[in-house]
C-alpha cells in the first residue's frame, strides 16, 4: 500500500483472504477503513459445542497443513473435490472448473505453497478463534460477514461473539448458499458491499 501510495483502504476478502484482512485490521488498524468479509468467519466468535461435529468436515484444514504430506494431499482427486463440492449446493461448482482447480493445485510450486499457507496461516488462524488468542486484541475496523448457511463459516458465526467483542461486526447467513458466494450471487455480495462501504466512509 505504501508503494502504491495508498494510505488507507476498503477490502472485500473472500476464504482465507478475510482471516488475513483481519488480521490486518488487528495488527494496522490505520491502514483498514473497513471490511467485507465472504466465506469465512469473523475472528472473534466465541465457539461452543456446536463446534465439535464440524470437525470431520474441516479434516483438509490439518491434512494440507502437513509439512511432508500436505503438498501430495493437494495434488490428490478426491481433496479438490472436497474442497469444491462439500460445503455447496448440488451443482455448486461446474465439472470442468473442478478439473480447472486441480490442473492448477497439482502444480508443484503450488503444492508447497498451498500447504505452507494452510500451516502457517489458516490453521493457526483457526486455532486461534477456537481458544480465544484473537479476543485479546482490538479490531474495532467496521466489518461485514456475508457466509453461506450450508458452510461450516455459517455455523460458527451463529455461534455468536466472545464477551465484549463483535461490537464492529454486522453479519449476514445467506440461506441456501454454499461457501463461494462471490460466483454464485456476485450481484448479492456487490450489492452488500457497497451499500456497508458507504455507510463506513
Amino acid at each position: 500500500m505504501e508503494h502504491l501510495e495508498v494510505p488507507r483502504a476498503r477490502f472485500l476478502t473472500h476464504d482465507w483472504g478475510g482471516l488475513v484482512a483481519q488480521l490486518l485490521a488487528m495488527e494496522r488498524p490505520d491502514l483498514v477503513e473497513a471490511l467485507v468479509v465472504t466465506g469465512s468467519p469473523d475472528l472473534h466468535i466465541r465457539p461452543n459445542a456446536r463446534l465439535l461435529p464440524l470437525f470431520p468436515k474441516l479434516w483438509h484444514v490439518f491434512a494440507l497443513a502437513l509439512p511432508a504430506a500436505g503438498p501430495r494431499f493437494q495434488r490428490s482427486r478426491k481433496l479438490v473435490r472436497h474442497l469444491l463440492t462439500a460445503f455447496e449446493p448440488p451443482g455448486g461448482v461446474a465439472e470442468e472448473d473442478i478439473e480447472l482447480y486441480r490442473t492448477g493445485m497439482a502444480q508443484p510450486d503450488r503444492a508447497y505453497a498451498g500447504s505452507a499457507l494452510y500451516r502457517r496461516t489458516i490453521l493457526p488462524a483457526f486455532m486461534g478463534i477456537i481458544v480465544g488468542t484473537h479476543a485479546r486484541r482490538e479490531f474495532t475496523t467496521p466489518t461485514l460477514v456475508l457466509v453461506g448457511a450450508m458452510e461450516p463459516s455459517g455455523t460458527l458465526q451463529e455461534m455468536g461473539h466472545r464477551r465484549r467483542r463483535g461490537s464492529n461486526v454486522t453479519a449476514e447467513i445467506l440461506p441456501g448458499e454454499g461457501h463461494f458466494l462471490p460466483d454464485h450471487c456476485p450481484e448479492a455480495v456487490a450489492d452488500r458491499a457497497l451499500r456497508f462501504f458507504g455507510k463506513a466512509a
